[in-house]
This record gives C-alpha cells, structure tokens and sequence, in this order.
C-alpha cells in the first residue's frame, strides 16, 4: 500500500515492548516478556555463550532433543523448526536487587533470534505477570522491578 497522492504519510510514536533484567547466574541478560509469544526461546549464540563460562554454564541443566517443531512468525511464510529445549535457571530480582527468586525453565533453542532470551506467554501467566510502562510484576513470585525502554521513551511521561 503506497500513501494516497498529496498527503503526507503519518509519523507514529515511539513503541516499546515489555523488557526487564533477569540473571542467569552472574550474567544481567535483558530479556523480552512477551505475552504473543506462545514458548519461552533463547538464542542459540547466547546459549552457547553461557555454556562456555564457568559462572553462567552451571545454570545451564540439560540441552534436550525434542521431536522438531515448526515455528511461525508475523510475517506469512515465514517459518523455521526447532529442535532442542534448554533447560536453565532463570533469577528474577525485585527493584533493590535484595529480593530474588530462581526458577529451572525451558527454552527453546532458537538460531540467529533477535532475542537473547524471551519469556512467553504461558510462563508470564504461571508467573503471574502484570505490566505497564515502568514495571513488571511476577505476582507469584512477589517481585516488582522496572522495565528497560527506549531511550526516546525514558523521560516521556506521555507514555
């Protein structure tokens, strides 16, 4: 679709979408809440990453092959199949880093994501995941911690 003749096209907002810290082990890793995503993912680069270091690679529980799975995304005819699950311990921490909960969570091993680490919708509703703007909350884990935004967005109070 092309913009009508004589009009200017519209320039729309900055969006966001919900990201937040998590840690698995020592490393920060920022990660995507994603309530249209249908399974948790992790990058196959990262995972390896993680492997490889003796502080993170111990959170690592078991890289499991699983009958392949054929994923779809947005945009039609887009697909890849998935072939493994990761198994990690993922910590969540509240605001003041005081307060922290681990969970053992699966992952499926996605080559090439834009995602290091990606929380699907059936783990947020397990965790009891409620957001807005600046915050995430896990409400079966009783945790609250701020969101990471865009820099476009971090001084709006427009939202």
């Amino acid at each position: 679709m092309r913009p009508s003749e004589g009009f200017a096209a519209v320039r729309l907002p900055q969006g966001y979408n919900s990201r937040a810290f998590c840690w698995v082990g020592r490393a920060r890793v920022e990660a995507i809440f994603d309530t249209g995503s249908t399974r948790n993912s992790i990058d196959e680069n990262y995972l390896r990453a993680l492997l490889q270091n003796e502080a993170t690679g111990v959170c690592v529980k078991d890289v499991i092959d699983i009958e392949p799975i054929s994923c779809t995304s947005m945009q039609e005819g887009s697909s890849f199949r998935v072939t493994q699950i990761a198994m990690l311990d993922v910590t969540f921490r509240d605001s003041s880093a005081t307060i922290g909960e681990t969970r053992e969570m699966g992952f499926l091993v996605i080559k090439n994501s834009s995602e290091d680490l990606l929380f699907g919708k059936p783990t947020l509703d397990r965790l009891g995941y409620a957001s807005d703007k600046t915050s995430i909350e896990l409400r079966c884990l009783g945790l609250r911690f701020a969101t990471v935004l865009p820099h476009e967005l971090r001084d709006d109070p427009s939202g």
